[in-house]
């Protein structure tokens, strides 16, 4: 039942972005995280069907108290070259993240989207171009590390939140 109402929701979600392609193309960071939403929304309604049938590859993701989170604000503590497309800061939400260009940045490779955590040190993340690309991971509570496709390391420090 839920799995239906999931795919109800994605549908009726995906149908009022596509029928409103003015306003998307105004705000479009708006618009793509909309979409890249409803994709989301439709593979978890898949997911969940394949649960309630018996499918054993799909796994439980649940959190606990004790995981730590991506929700947050994030400032990148690398330097090197190769990290440089890489937004100077994020901020990521439940299923949805946006990237802000540091100074001298022109272009950043993860500027806004969907996410998820395929297990712990697993990220699947939509690119600039809305590519799922996933990345190994090492995530604490403070510090998070990345090592994308192409093997380049770079780390981020979470932001304290103010006061």
């Amino acid at each position: 039942m839920i799995a239906r109402i999931a795919v109800a929701l994605a549908t009726l979600v995906l149908g009022a972005v596509q029928s409103d392609t003015a306003g998307a193309q105004q705000d479009f960071f708006a618009g793509k995280i909309i979409t890249m939403a409803a994709v989301s929304i439709a593979e978890s309604a898949a997911r969940a069907v394949q649960t309630t049938r018996g499918d054993t590859s799909v796994t439980d993701q649940r959190r606990t108290a004790l995981t730590p989170t991506l929700v947050g604000t994030w400032r990148k503590i690398t330097t090197s070259a190769c990290a440089n497309k890489y937004p100077d800061r994020i901020s990521f939400a439940v299923g949805t993240y946006l990237g802000n260009r540091g100074s001298g940045q022109a272009f950043v490779w993860w500027d806004a989207g969907i996410y998820r955590l395929e297990d712990e040190s697993t990220l699947v993340l939509g690119t600039a171009t809305d590519e799922l690309v996933t990345y190994k991971i090492s995530l604490s509570t403070d510090k998070f590390d990345v090592t994308d496709p192409e093997g380049c390391r770079f780390s981020y420090q979470r932001e304290k939140p103010a006061q």
